[in-house]
Formats: structure tokens, C-alpha cells, sequence
């Protein structure tokens, strides 16, 4: 909790120590600032140092009584007054506040700065580091209750007596329940917003009690993965009882982003609630491409349209047309297409009647009518054909080879082609499982079946003008013998993805539906290569070789997104099927992925370089702490082409004085990270004068 931030609710008395005759009514009126924290009440009192008597220097008498609600007497607590030493002062406050006390007080070591601060009691001496609260006990002017933090459910009533030379005693109190969580509100977002590279965010919630309020920020890019948790924290700005959260950062474009954020108090008490989640897209989507060369033509029973192929980018979601039959107006959504797609076919139609078309981009932001720009075509659909007749007299033969299928040919002159289907049911979906047939006889073999399934078969026949007949009438059959383990899945396939591993492969379930689902093992790679029998159950291999599965049960499609492997690591994949008897085949070939290189990890970002009373200070952000062990300063003068190494600080501290500079001179900055795989590539540069 070692943080400078900005009290902008605490009372006026406690911040500036003064007690005329108006800051005591106050006082009396107001309740003692008392607050939990996880190392037990709070209570905050005083504008100066207090020492060990209870005097602050001013010549105020502080007494501080607690005792318990409905029972027990009450009890003088000592006040442990302002910390004898500069080593018990840096136990208490931590070494980032020591160094920003120097800075902002611009002395040149703990020793002048631990001098100043006995010189000085006054807390307003000392700006934003008077609002922190290891500060204010450490010099006295807040008291940890640690003696009953950990009697939970337990309420306590604290009264603190004030006495001021030649004045009568003034008090002020408060109860307090221990280990009671803070009541906050849910922040509900009430503004969103992105352009190319800034992404603006606002929540609200109301305020129930009168303290600071901050918020940790957690961010997902690309949306998938993690929600990482940002350095960074907001402070809360409160107008009446309505608490706002306002967050801007920059950001990549053409990315999509989600946010939410946690809301805290000042003293690290976190609420139970998060808040509602931000989706934004950085881009600006009125530069994204419009649809050119629209063309709409009369086809057999149809409209073509076609139009050119618009880039590949990520942020266009497909393309809408509309359709109407008046010029002025009416258009409706006909359909919404692939952004890769070039053509369209429009074949719910009537004869002799003109068309009007209108086609959009789609785009993943939020979309306006007004912001919508079209492309218009007309056409008029004149050319019309028959349907040709179904097939007949099928027929249905298992042999060696698999089913041997079987129809009469059909008497039409614009006849092309005949296709065959096949379903698991009378009532199943069908699929097309032959290429254009001239013949009227077609094998099924028996790689694509499954003994443990019986099949269905229809024909259609395809004229010229790409006409389908109905269905023929559907026979069944059943392999009387056929494998006795499901089909080995191949073709398994790994590409990397933001903050995942994405492994696919070969669909067997298409060509044997007894097949529920399948199994995804993993290992770390080894210098060997694995050796086993894929003849033999995958579960047994397994076993033998060590491999983990990747996810426990079936996965019931043909792919998988895995976590990214340890940088520099190596990992290998196999998959084998399971049957709805239970039957596993053996396994696949092996897919290793790529040992991840250190690009990967991004260098620290927002760099911010000033100059101080002791140098030059550098400041940076690192948006992903896990796994980073330090971090490198490079420094060169603008005559310099080359950058050399200064200096390393270890991980998890984001900030550098170089004091080896001369008054004058233009330096330039870089900063890399170190990780587990090494170095990362160098921060953008910062310049600045000494």
C-alpha cells in the first residue's frame, strides 16, 4: 500500500491540523475517519507529527479510547507517536515513497531527508505524500489498530479526545465492525469510446462512504485470452454521491480491446463486484474500403451479382445486401455474406420484374444507418428452366471394396451430372460424397466407413443450367465387416495465435459418425522422437510414452486453442478418436509447435524521461510482469550512433535516475526487458535535455 495518491475527501481538520473555535464544531459534529484495512482499523487524526505523548507540535493533546459495542469497558490506547529512526521511518513507508520524498523535496540523501522530516512536523509540508498512509503513521498522525484485527465480526466504538492549550476538550468517534468488507457499488460504464490509437473509458457508481476511491484496470486484446491486470491504477473524481472512473490509454489500431476495472478505497479494500465490461475497437472505420465494380447480370433462374474482392482486414465482419423492387426506397436485408466473397446469387426471384440492390461493408464497430455506404446495381431476371427428374431404381451393395451403389439413368438432354449422398438415418442431413458422375454406378469404399453404422443413399441429377433434381428414392446398407478401431485422425496442424496455441486436424467424424469425439495429448518435446505403434491404442501408448491429455474429456471438434508454451520451450501434440463404443484409434502423427522467440515479449511501453535535482529520471510501464526478471537502461548522445548500456534494475521497478550526466547535453534513452528467453527488443526512444 506503499502509494502517493490524492486525498480529495478527507476533512479539512485532518489535513491542515488547525483547530480554531470552527474547526472543533466541526470536529464535534463530524464522526472520527476511521477505516479497515487488512492489518486492522484505521484511524486518522491530526494535520502534524505526533509524538510519542501525544502532542503534536502545535501543543494539541491527542487521546485515543476504544472499546467494544454492547460490552466491555473502554480503554486508553497509546499512541506510538512518530517512528524513532530512519531505519524503522523506510520500514514503514518502503523505498518508492523514500525516493519520491527526496525528489519532491529535492534533497540528497535519506539522511537530509530524515533530518528535514524532524525539522518539519507539519504534514502539509509534503504535498500528495501526506494523503498516504504508512506516511501518516509513521509520523505519527494515524494509528493501525493491529491488536483486534483479527476478531471478526467483532464492533468497536473509537472516540479520540482533542485538547488545544487554553481550550476545552473536543471528541470525536466512530464504530467499526472488523474484517467487514466495503459496500461498493458496481461501476456501470457510461462512456466508450476508441479512435486509431486511443481508447477512451468512463464508469460511475455511487459513492456510500466518504474516502478516496481508485480502481485497478484489467485489459483482453484481440478478443481472446486472459484479461491482463495494467500497472496502473485510476483515481476516482466524486461530484455529490456519484464516484467516476475515467481511463485513457493508447493502443494499437485495427485491434479490438475489452476492459473492466476493480474499484478499491484508499486503503486497498477491494469490492466484490467488478465492473461492466468495455468492448472497443481502435480504428477508424470510415477509412475501411467500399465495395467497387458492382455488377449485377441476368443467369438461369437467377441474378448474379459480382463485385471486387475487398482486402483482407480483420475488422470487416461481411458484407450485406439489400434488395428492393422500387428505385425510391423499400430495400430490405436479402442476406449477409463472407467479407472474402466476390459474388452473390440471387435466386428467390420472379420473371420479367427489375431488381434493385444495394450492398454494404460491414465493419466491427457500432454501425449507424447514416453510417453506412452503399453500392447499387439494377437488373432484371428474363431466363428461366425446368427441373430435371429424379433418379430411380437405386440400389445398394456391400463388397469387399465397401457399398457398391446403383441407379437407372434418367432421359433429359441437358443433363450433366449425377451426385451422390449419404446419411446415417432416413431422416439425417445428407452429404454429397461423390464428384460429378457420368456413370450411373459409384463405390463408396470401405476406408470412408464404419461397421458399427448403418447408411443411407440418395442420388440427384445436375443439369447444365446447374438445376437439382429431388431426391431419388433412399436405400441402406451395412458393412457386414470394417475396421475394428475408428480412423486415425492426420493432417494435425498448429498455428500461433494472440496469447494462445491453435491446434486443428483432419475431421474423421465426417466419414464414420460413430465417432463421439477426440483426445489431445501433449508432452514437453525431447531431443528424441517419440516412438510408438499407431496400430495400438492411443490410451496406451500414452500411458507408456507420458503423455498428458491437453484438456480431460472428449473435445467434440476437429480443433483445440491451447495456452502458449514457455518461451523457448517446445511442445508436441497428438490426437487419436473415440467411438460411441468406446473404441480409441491409435495415434496421430506428431505436430510440434515453434520454440516461441523472445519478440514475442513486448519491450516496457509509455516511456517518459524529465530532468530532476538529481539527474535524469526515467519512467515506463510493463503491461505483463510474468516472467520478466530485470530490466536494462541504454543511453546515447544525439552524436552517438550507437546506444550503450548504463545501467539494470530488477523486476517489478519501473523507474531509473541516471546522475551521470552533464548539464547541457541531449540524451536519448531506450529501455529492453529482461525475460527467461532473454532480451527483448528496445523500447521507443525518448530525448532530453540535463
Amino acid at each position: 500500500m506503499n502509494r502517493l495518491v490524492t486525498y480529495f475527501l478527507l476533512p479539512a481538520w485532518l489535513i491542515s491540523g488547525s483547530f480554531t473555535g470552527k474547526a472543533q464544531d466541526q470536529a464535534d459534529r463530524n464522526q472520527l475517519p476511521l477505516f479497515n484495512s487488512a492489518n486492522g482499523p484505521v484511524i486518522l487524526f491530526g494535520g502534524s507529527s505526533i509524538k510519542a505523548s501525544g502532542k503534536d507540535a502545535k501543543g494539541v493533546q491527542y487521546a485515543l479510547f476504544r472499546s467494544e459495542v454492547n460490552g466491555g469497558a473502554q480503554k486508553q490506547i497509546a499512541l506510538p507517536g512518530m517512528v524513532a529512526s530512519l531505519a524503522a521511518f523506510k520500514k514503514a513507508v518502503g523505498a518508492s515513497v523514500i525516493a519520491q520524498l527526496e525528489q519532491q523535496l529535492k534533497l540528497g540523501s535519506e539522511t537530509a531527508l530524515w533530518s528535514y522530516l524532524q525539522q518539519h512536523p507539519d504534514l502539509s509540508s509534503y504535498g500528495l505524500a501526506s494523503f498516504n498512509i504508512p506516511f501518516r503513521a509513521a509520523m505519527g498522525a494515524a494509528y493501525i489498530d493491529e491488536e483486534v484485527r483479527t476478531l471478526k465480526g467483532r464492533t468497536y466504538l473509537y472516540t479520540i479526545g482533542i485538547t488545544m492549550p487554553g481550550q476545552a476538550a473536543t471528541n470525536a468517534r466512530s464504530t467499526i465492525t472488523i474484517g467487514q468488507a466495503p459496500d461498493f457499488a458496481r461501476p456501470q460504464l457510461t462512456l466508450s469510446g476508441a479512435r486509431d490509437s486511443m481508447v477512451t473509458l468512463q464508469w460511475k457508481m455511487v459513492a456510500h462512504r466518504d474516502i478516496p476511491y481508485l480502481a485497478t484496470v484489467f485489459r483482453q486484446t484481440g478478443g481472446r485470452g486472459d484479461f491482463v491486470r495494467l500497472s496502473s491504477r485510476i483515481l476516482a473524481k466524486q461530484r455529490g454521491d456519484t464516484i467516476s472512473f475515467r481511463f485513457s490509454e493508447k493502443v494499437y489500431g485495427h485491434s479490438a480491446y475489452r476492459y473492466f476495472i476493480r474499484p478499491a478505497d484508499l486503503l486497498d479494500n477491494a469490492g466484490t463486484l467488478n465492473s461492466d465490461t468495455a468492448a472497443v475497437v481502435a480504428a477508424n472505420f470510415h477509412k475501411l474500403p467500399l465495395l467497387t465494380d458492382l455488377k449485377a447480370r441476368d443467369t438461369l433462374n437467377a441474378i448474379l451479382l459480382s463485385w471486387r474482392t475487398l482486402p483482407i482486414d480483420p475488422l470487416i465482419t461481411g458484407i450485406e445486401i439489400w434488395r428492393s423492387r422500387d428505385v425510391r426506397g423499400d430495400f430490405v436485408v436479402l442476406d449477409t455474406v463472407s467479407p472474402l466473397s466476390h459474388a452473390y446469387t440471387d435466386r428467390r426471384l420472379v420473371p420479367h420484374v427489375a431488381y434493385y440492390y444495394r450492398l454494404c461493408v460491414l465493419h466491427a464497430g457500432r454501425q449507424e444507418q447514416n453510417d453506412r455506404f452503399f453500392a447499387t446495381v439494377s437488373a432484371s431476371q428474363q431466363k428461366t428452366s425446368r427441373v430435371p427428374d429424379a433418379p430411380y431404381g437405386l440400389s445398394a451393395q456391400t463388397t469387399a471394396r465397401g457399398v457398391r451403389v446403383a441407379w437407372q439413368p434418367i432421359d433429359d438432354p441437358d443433363l450433366y451430372a449425377y451426385y451422390v449422398y449419404r446419411g446415417t438415418s432416413l431422416n439425417s442431413k445428407c452429404q454429397v460424397i461423390s464428384p460429378a458422375l457420368t456413370d450411373t454406378v459409384f463405390t463408396d469404399t470401405a476406408s470412408n466407413l464404419s461397421s458399427a453404422t448403418a447408411y443411407v443413399y440418395a442420388v440427384k441429377a445436375v443439369t447444365t443450367s446447374s438445376k437439382e433434381s429431388p431426391f431419388s428414392g433412399k436405400v441402406s446398407a451395412h458393412l457386414p465387416k470394417g475396421k475394428e478401431r475408428p480412423l486415425t485422425p492426420g493432417g494435425i496442424r498448429l498455428s500461433p495465435r494472440p496469447g494462445a496455441l491453435y491446434i486443428e486436424w483432419d475431421d474423421t467424424k465426417k466419414n464414420d459418425p460413430a465417432i463421439l469425439g477426440y483426445l489431445l495429448y501433449k508432452r514437453k518435446a525431447a531431443k528424441t522422437p517419440l516412438q510408438y505403434d499407431g496400430g495400438k491404442p492411443a490410451s496406451y501408448e500414452a500411458t507408456r510414452l507420458g503423455l498428458s491429455l491437453a484438456v480431460n474429456g472428449l473435445i467434440t471438434v476437429p480443433y483445440f486453442e491451447d495456452s502458449l508454451p514457455r518461451y523457448g520451450e517446445k511442445v508436441d501434440y497428438l490426437v487419436s478418436a473415440v467411438d460411441q463404443f468406446g473404441t480409441e484409434s491409435g495415434l496421430s502423427p506428431v505436430a510440434s509447435s515453434a520454440r516461441l522467440g523472445n519478440l514475442e515479449r513486448k519491450p516496457p511501453s509509455r516511456v517518459l524521461a524529465r530532468t530532476t535535482a538529481g539527474g535524469i529520471t526515467l519512467q515506463w510501464e510493463q503491461a505483463d510482469m510474468a516472467g520478466i526478471e530485470g530490466f536494462v537502461i541504454y543511453r546515447r548522445t544525439v552524436r552517438e550512433h550507437a546506444s550503450r548500456k548504463i545501467a539494470r534494475v530488477p523486476g517489478g521497478i519501473t523507474q531509473f535516475t541516471d546522475k551521470q550526466t552533464a548539464q547541457g547535453n541531449l540524451y536519448v534513452y531506450t529501455i529492453t526487458a529482461l525475460t527467461d528467453a532473454g532480451e527483448t527488443s528496445p523500447s521507443e526512444e525518448r530525448t532530453v535535455r540535463k
